[in-house]
């Protein structure tokens, strides 16, 4: 499956940004400092749990693995769409499982959505 991860990282920034304005751009700016690449947003999609790990680096310092969780709720609240028909526990698992067909499939709905 290919997927338009410029596209996917534009929706995410729109989104994060319309709760607290710079939110995306510091994420990233720290994803990308502990993942070393370009697109965090394609970490997500391709390689779940690498993702999970380099926000575990910047967020449990502060709050744990619980502060971790929290901000990947609100994280998957805010970015995927309603009608997902899936559990925000259940992606959550995803990531954590480094289920990557469930992933790209939550991605390729974000993309697909208007």
């Amino acid at each position: 499956m290919q997927l338009d991860y410029e596209l996917i990282r534009g929706k995410v920034r729109r989104l994060l940004d319309r709760v607290v304005p710079g939110t995306y751009t510091a994420l990233e700016f720290h994803l990308n400092r502990v993942l070393g690449v370009e697109n965090p947003v394609k970490v997500l999609c391709e390689e779940p749990r690498r993702f999970y790990d380099a926000l575990a680096k910047i967020i449990a310092p502060y709050g744990g693995e619980e502060g971790v969780d929290i901000f990947l709720k609100t994280f998957i609240m805010v970015i995927v769409p309603e009608d997902i028909g899936a559990s925000i526990g259940f992606i959550i698992k995803a990531i954590k499982d480094n289920d990557k067909e469930t992933m790209m499939e939550l991605c390729s709905k974000i993309a697909s959505e208007e």
